[in-house]
């Protein structure tokens, strides 16, 4: 009875009681909701990250085999290619080697006899310093023989000019040795036998056979000039005159051409016009059946 009482008495606040009671369960359940979500955001964050971490990882071990495989494969690419450009440069180096031992064998057998050549050389050598021997003797006997000449020739010109200039010494009367440097003889000196072998008259006649000599020679160079001078006239209007010539052909033949070109035209013209008549002819014959 006491408890009954006592119910009866809190009848009042029983609805306020179960009111909060069921608003306390609710925010529990709120409260355990929010939880429950969190937990499982970072529950599936953490599944997600390491998804992500074993793709990652397994993606890697992947990348790493295959690039292994392509590495191996272009090693072994590149091994292969080198092998073979090493073998392929030894074979060329020893074919190389066996022509050069086979064209030498193949030149000194039949193209190249080393012996023959040393003694060609030696033959060479002798005749080429036999020539050289002979060259300079031949050139010191010239320049002795120049040198020679030279001198005889200007002795010979100051002696023309002495006796030249000495001349009427053979005109007048003289005592023998005058011209000498020893005293009372009689010889004649030097300079007296000189002028007594000098034949004036010759030596005149040479000079004025040179001076002719020479004057024919320089009319003979200025005829010469003037034939070429004549010549190079002549020929620059020989070529004017073709150069004219055959611009008149030319003009002759552009005429002939023009008129050739102006017949034709006239001969298509007169048969075009002809053809117009004659088809003008035939339309006008055409009978008119409709008269009948």
């Amino acid at each position: 009875m006491a408890h009954l009482q006592d119910i009866l008495i809190d009848a009042g606040n029983i609805i306020e009681n179960v009111l909060e009671i069921h608003r306390k369960k609710e925010e529990n359940l709120l409260q355990a909701y929010v939880a429950a979500r969190t937990i499982q955001k970072y529950y599936r964050g953490h599944l997600v990250r390491k998804h992500l971490k074993m793709l990652n990882a397994k993606t890697t071990i992947i990348q790493k085999h295959w690039r292994g495989v392509l590495g191996r494969k272009m090693y072994f690419q590149l091994l292969n290619d080198t092998v073979q450009k090493r073998c392929m440069e030894k074979f060329n180096k020893c074919a190389t080697q066996i022509q050069k031992v086979w064209r030498g064998y193949l030149a000194r057998k039949f193209i190249f006899d080393y012996n023959l050549f040393k003694e060609w050389m030696e033959n060479v050598k002798r005749s080429n310093k036999s020539m050289i021997e002979e060259i300079e003797k031949a050139r010191s006997l010239f320049h002795e023989s120049s040198k020679l000449a030279a001198e005889e020739e200007a002795k010979n010109k100051i002696l023309d000019c002495v006796l030249t200039k000495s001349h009427h010494l053979l005109c007048t009367y003289h005592r023998k040795g005058v011209l000498s440097r020893k005293e009372d003889t009689k010889e004649y000196s030097t300079t007296e036998e000189l002028l007594r072998s000098f034949n004036f008259m010759s030596y005149m006649k040479k000079q004025k056979q040179d001076k002719a000599k020479r004057e024919k020679m320089k009319a003979e160079e200025e005829r010469m000039s003037r034939d070429l001078q004549f010549t190079l006239a002549k020929m620059k209007t020989l070529k004017r005159n073709c150069a004219l010539q055959r611009a008149r052909e030319r003009e002759k033949s552009d005429r002939k051409n023009q008129e050739k070109r102006e017949e034709i035209i006239e001969k298509k013209a007169t048969n075009i016009a002809s053809k117009k008549r004659t088809e003008d002819c035939k339309c006008c014959t055409i009978p008119n059946y409709r008269q009948y």
